[in-house]
């Protein structure tokens, strides 16, 4: 993984699997089925100054997501229910 200077490559991303945590109280753990992917997400590719912060190596990318509920620890979710989040 690395800061993209010029147009993104296979090599700037990693695909990972990892362990999560149960859901803690008033959590859900989520599966996302859709990310947005916009525009000023390529400013965020760069570290330099800009009106959002870069993307973290290593972190997952932030923007708006769909998906479904795996697990609740939340009384307003249940496994199956259609959330909509911005953790992409």
């Amino acid at each position: 993984m690395s800061i993209i200077p010029t147009l993104p490559e296979a090599a700037n991303f990693e695909l990972a699997t990892v362990e999560l945590p149960e859901p803690g109280e008033g959590e859900v753990l989520v599966r996302n089925s859709w990310m947005s992917v916009d525009p000023y997400m390529r400013g965020r590719m760069y570290d330099r100054p800009s009106y959002v912060p870069p993307f973290q190596i290593g972190q997952a990318l932030q923007g708006g997501a769909v998906g479904t509920v795996v697990k609740s620890n939340d009384a307003r979710f249940k496994p199956g229910d259609l959330v909509e989040s911005m953790n992409g």
